[in-house]
C-alpha cells in the first residue's frame, strides 16, 4: 500500500509540474567585423556588427568569446528601434585563451568593440592574426579591414577581397566569408606597411585645465570691454562739452544787456553824464536821442 502512494506522489508531481521548454538556438544572419588598426590607439580596434537571425527568440542569452588579453570590452551596446546605440549591461568570465562576454540582447541589432594588443610591429611592419572562434552560425560573416592613413600594402592573406573609399576618405578591404556553420573557426591574417607610430585619428581636442592659464576671466572680460568704455566716455565728454560750450554763450548773450539795463542812466563819480544804452535792447544811444535808433523805445533818461 505504502509503495502505491509512493508511485500515486510521483505521478501526481509529474503532471504538475510543466514541461521544461529547450531554448531556442541563437543565431546571426549577419555578422560584420570591422578591424582597424592603429585608428585612435596603438593596437587594433575590432568592432562586431551583429544582426541576430528572425528565429531568435527574445530577449536572448548570449555567450560572446573575445582573446583574453583584450582584458575586458571598451563597449557592449544594443541598437534600438530609432537606430541608436545604448549601453547594454554585461559580465565577463574567463575560458582559457578566451574571455567570455554574457549578455542579453533585447532587440536584433547589438555591438561589441574591444582593442586588441595583439598588433605586432616590427620595424616597418605590421601583422595581426583575426580569430573568430565560431560560437554561432552565421549565414553571412563579413570581414573589413581599415588601411591607417600613413600605411601601405595592406594584404589580407589566402583571401581575396575588394578595395574601396569609405566616406571619411581612407581605403577599405573588404572580405565577404559567407555563411559560416556554428563551431566552425574562422582566422585572417593581415599585414601592411607603416614607417611611423602615427594613429589615423588622434586626438583631435586637447584636454581643458579646469581654470585658464594666462589672464583671468575678469581680465579677459574687462579688455573685450574696454572699447566700449572708452567709447562711451568720449561720447559722454563730447556731450558734455557741448552743453557747457551752449550755456557759456547763452550767458555771453544774455548778461551785457541786464549790465547795461542797470546801469543806463548812470552818473560816473566826477558828475558827467553816463553813456546811455537803451534799456530794451541795451545798445548804445547818443546823448541827445529821445527813441533808440535800433529797436525805437523811447530812452529812460531818469
Amino acid at each position: 500500500m505504502r509503495r502505491w502512494s509512493i508511485l500515486l506522489l510521483i505521478a501526481f508531481l509529474f503532471v504538475l509540474t510543466p514541461p521544461v521548454k529547450a531554448q531556442s538556438p541563437v543565431g546571426f544572419d549577419e555578422l560584420k567585423v570591422l578591424l582597424w588598426p592603429e585608428y585612435d590607439r596603438p593596437d587594433m580596434l575590432v568592432i562586431y556588427k551583429i544582426t541576430l537571425s528572425g528565429s531568435t527568440k527574445l530577449p536572448a542569452l548570449i555567450d560572446l568569446r573575445i582573446p583574453k588579453a583584450v582584458g575586458s570590452p571598451y563597449n557592449v551596446a544594443v541598437e534600438e528601434a530609432d537606430g541608436q546605440l545604448y549601453s547594454l549591461n554585461y559580465t565577463t568570465s574567463q575560458e582559457g585563451e578566451w574571455l567570455v562576454i554574457s549578455l542579453t540582447a533585447p532587440t536584433t541589432k547589438l555591438q561589441v568593440e574591444y582593442y586588441d594588443p595583439g598588433l605586432t610591429k616590427t620595424d616597418g611592419r605590421r601583422e595581426y592574426n583575426f580569430r573568430w572562434p565560431g560560437d554561432f552560425e552565421t549565414q553571412d560573416l563579413i570581414v573589413q579591414v581599415q588601411q591607417p592613413v600613413t600605411a601601405s600594402n595592406l594584404q589580407v592573406e589566402m583571401v581575396s577581397g575588394t578595395w574601396s573609399t569609405g566616406t571619411d576618405g581612407m581605403q577599405y578591404y573588404t572580405v565577404d566569408v559567407g555563411k559560416v556553420p556554428a563551431a566552425t573557426p574562422v582566422s585572417l591574417k593581415l599585414s601592411y606597411t607603416k614607417a611611423d607610430d602615427s594613429l589615423s585619428v588622434p586626438d583631435q581636442v586637447p584636454l581643458q585645465s579646469s581654470q585658464p592659464i594666462g589672464p583671468s576671466t575678469d581680465q579677459l572680460r574687462v579688455q573685450e570691454a574696454l572699447p566700449f568704455i572708452l567709447g562711451g566716455l568720449g561720447l559722454a565728454l563730447i556731450i558734455g562739452g557741448g552743453l557747457w560750450f551752449w550755456l557759456i554763450s547763452r550767458k555771453r548773450q544774455s548778461g551785457p544787456s541786464k549790465r547795461r539795463h542797470v546801469s543806463a542812466n548812470l552818473v560816473n563819480p566826477e558828475g558827467v553824464e553816463a553813456d546811455i544804452y537803451c534799456h530794451q535792447c541795451g545798445k548804445r544811444a547818443a546823448k541827445d536821442d529821445v527813441f533808440c535808433r535800433t529797436c525805437g523805445t523811447r530812452l529812460r533818461r531818469e
